[in-house]
């Protein structure tokens, strides 16, 4: 399992958020997913890179 840091996010109204968020996970897409299931109002995560 490797961490990966969110960096920015896009919210279900268009609006964009700059964050440092830390998750872990098996992939790039996973922690995505991991993200927007914690974060309700997440539409998409719009940066993300491996820590």
């Amino acid at each position: 399992m490797d961490v990966y840091v969110i960096t920015s996010w896009e919210d279900t109204n268009g609006r964009i958020y700059t964050t440092s968020v830390s998750v872990y996970a098996y992939s790039i897409s996973e922690a995505k997913a991991k993200f927007k299931a914690s974060h309700p109002t997440c539409k998409r995560v719009t940066s993300a890179h491996k820590k």
